[in-house]
């Protein structure tokens, strides 16, 4: 079974990717991961020390939000990393398998714009799907 990877935050054009992320999924008959990596830096004690934990505590915390608000309770995995943002997409893409990457953007007066969809789309080894928020 193919799989899409949704990058979700708590943005509102990481909603608007979600919902599209539950479309494509459906349709296509793709198993579905979300996953959110809080920023973090790496200290003396690493990813794992208290506030790598911390981090992972409150992405696991904002993935239960999103799997709540859409109702995926038993429709989609979970990722929760701490780190670089589009590296552990990458990582975590790369990991699952995935068929395609599915990334929020934010609406800017020239269009719309993810710093993310730019540093996936030009590394990941399957497409980025990047979905502007609603108008």
């Amino acid at each position: 079974m193919g799989t899409i990877v949704c990058a979700v935050d708590a943005s509102a054009g990481a909603a608007e990717a979600v919902r599209r992320a539950i479309e494509l999924s459906e349709g296509l008959r793709l198993r579905l991961v979300l996953a959110h990596v809080a920023s973090g830096h790496r200290l003396v004690e690493g990813y794992a020390g208290v506030n790598g934990r911390l981090a992972r505590e409150g992405a696991e915390r904002l993935l239960e939000r999103v799997v709540q608000r859409h109702g995926l309770q038993d429709k989609a995995e979970r990722r929760a990393e701490v780190g670089t943002p589009a590296d552990l997409i990458l990582r975590v893409a790369a990991e699952e398998g995935a068929d395609m990457i599915v990334v929020g953007a934010s609406r800017r007066r020239s269009g719309f714009k993810s710093a993310l969809a730019g540093e996936l789309a030009g590394a990941a080894s399957c497409p980025v799907v990047v979905v502007p928020p609603t108008p």
